[in-house]
C-alpha cells in the first residue's frame, strides 16, 4: 500500500478511552464536588482561548490601571486576538532563535508599571527563563502567565511553577488532545477563590456536544493514519495545517465527557512521553551529522514535543517548490506563516509599533517542525530524517 501523507502532528485516543468518556462522563454535581474540595486550581474550559480570556478579563477587573499585556514576536495567532479581544493593549517583545526566550534587553524596556501581564510561551515546549520573567513581574506588580499550548498538561504540579498562572490547551493538533478544551492552571492563591467563583458561573457546553466532540476522536484516530490521510485532504472544513486568526473567542466551560476523556488519557501521559521522547533522540542524532551549530535549538534530554523544532540552513523561501512538497507529504512542515505583528487584524493595533522583530522574523523564515506522534515507525522516522537532511 503506497503511503501518500503523513499528518504534521496527531495524537491516538484509542477506542477504549473514547468508549469509556462516551459512557461514564461526570455529572455537574460530581465535576462540582471535585473542584470544590480537591481542585479549585485547575479551571477546564472549551479552548485555549477562552482559558486566557476568561484570566486577562479577571484581571483587568483586579488592576484597572494596567491595560497593557506583552507577547512574544513568534507564537500562536490564537494569543493576540485573545489580548485585543479582552479589550487589552497589545505589546510585543522580540524573542531569541537559539532559546525561543525573550530578548530581555527588549523585555526590559518593555514592561512598566501600566503592564498587566506578561506571557511568556513555552514554544513546542522549549524552556523558557521562567525566574527571570518572574523577577521582572514582581519589580513592576505584572502578572505572569505562562503559555503551555505545547506542552502535555500537568495537573499534580510535578515540578517548580514560577507563573502565577499556566494555560494549557487540548485542542486538535495539541500534545494531549481532547479535540477541544483549555486548563487554567491559578498557582497563585490571591487570585483562586474569586477565580474559582466567576469560574463557576460560566455556562458550560453540552453533554451533546462533547459527546460529539468525543466521537470525532475515534474518527481522526482513523484518517490520520499515514495510509489514510489522504481523507482528510477530502474534508476542508476541518481546517488541518490551517493558521486562523479567531474572530469569536466564547467564554464556556469544557464539556464533561471531554474533561473524562481528558482523565482517561492522562493515565497514559507516560508512555505517551517515552514514545515522542524516542523519536526525538532519533531525529536528534541524525541531524546532528548536519548541525547548524549557530542557531539550533537549546534542548533538555527528556525532550518529547508533539512537534520537533529544528531550523534550516538557509531561508525556507530559497529552497525549490519540489523540496517544500515532498517534505509536506511526510509532515515536514512549517509552523506559523508569519510573526506577530504582521498579522493583518494586529498590525495597526500594536503599541509602541517599530520595535526590531529580527528573531521572530529569522525563526519565521528557518523554522521546520518534524512530527513525532505515534504513527511516526522507525522505518518513517528514518525516511523523515532523509528529506530532512535536505535543509541541512
Amino acid at each position: 500500500m503506497k503511503l501518500l501523507r503523513v499528518p504534521s502532528v496527531g495524537f491516538k485516543h484509542g477506542i477504549k478511552n473514547i468508549l469509556s468518556a462516551l459512557i461514564n462522563y461526570y455529572s455537574e454535581s460530581e465535576m462540582d464536588d471535585i473542584q470544590s474540595d480537591t481542585d479549585m486550581q485547575h479551571m477546564f474550559f472549551s479552548s485555549g482561548k477562552s482559558a486566557l480570556c476568561f484570566a486577562l478579563l479577571h484581571l483587568a477587573k483586579i488592576y484597572p490601571t494596567k491595560n497593557k499585556v506583552i507577547i512574544p514576536s513568534y507564537t500562536c495567532y490564537s494569543v493576540p486576538a485573545v489580548v485585543l479581544h479582552s479589550k487589552l493593549k497589545l505589546v510585543i517583545c522580540d524573542i531569541i532563535p537559539s532559546t525561543f526566550d525573550f530578548d530581555y534587553a527588549q523585555l526590559e524596556q518593555l514592561i512598566r508599571d501600566d503592564v498587566l501581564c506578561v506571557i511568556g510561551t513555552k514554544l513546542f515546549g522549549v524552556a523558557i527563563n521562567a525566574d527571570r520573567i518572574r523577577d521582572l513581574c514582581n519589580k513592576y506588580g505584572s502578572i505572569y502567565i505562562e503559555d503551555l499550548a505545547h506542552e502535555m498538561p500537568d495537573l499534580v504540579n510535578k515540578k517548580k511553577d514560577c507563573s502565577d498562572m499556566r494555560i494549557y490547551s487540548t485542542g486538535r493538533g495539541k500534545p494531549l488532545s481532547t479535540n477541544g478544551g483549555g486548563i487554567l492552571v491559578v498557582n497563585n492563591t490571591k487570585y483562586l477563590e474569586t477565580m474559582h467563583l466567576d469560574y463557576r458561573a460560566l455556562p458550560r457546553l453540552s453533554n451533546t456536544y462533547g459527546r460529539m466532540k468525543v466521537f470525532e476522536c475515534l474518527i481522526t484516530d482513523v484518517i490520520l493514519n499515514p495510509y489514510l490521510f489522504w481523507v482528510a485532504n477530502l474534508m476542508p472544513f476541518l481546517e488541518i495545517g490551517k493558521t486562523v486568526y479567531p474572530k469569536k473567542i466564547n467564554l464556556l466551560k469544557q464539556s464533561l465527557p471531554q474533561i473524562k476523556l481528558l482523565k482517561f488519557l492522562m493515565q497514559e501521559s507516560n508512555a505517551i512521553h517515552c514514545y515522542r521522547k524516542n523519536i526525538v533522540l532519533n531525529y536528534r542524532s541524525m541531524l546532528a551529522q548536519f548541525p547548524n551549530a549557530e542557531t539550533d535549538i537549546t534542548i533538555p534530554n527528556e525532550y518529547a514535543p508533539a512537534r520537533f523544532p529544528f531550523f534550516s540552513r538557509k531561508p525556507l523561501q530559497q529552497y525549490a517548490p519540489s523540496i517544500i512538497n515532498a517534505a509536506k507529504k511526510y509532515g515536514i512542515v512549517r509552523m506559523y506563516p508569519d510573526i506577530t505583528a504582521n498579522i493583518c487584524e494586529v498590525k495597526t493595533k500594536i503599541q509602541g509599533n517599530g520595535k526590531n522583530y529580527s528573531g521572530g522574523l529569522w525563526i519565521k523564515d528557518h523554522l521546520l517542525t518534524l512530527p513525532t506522534h505515534t504513527w511516526v515507525s522507525e522505518k518513517l522516522c528514518n525516511d523523515i530524517i532523509k528529506l530532512a537532511k535536505n535543509f541541512r
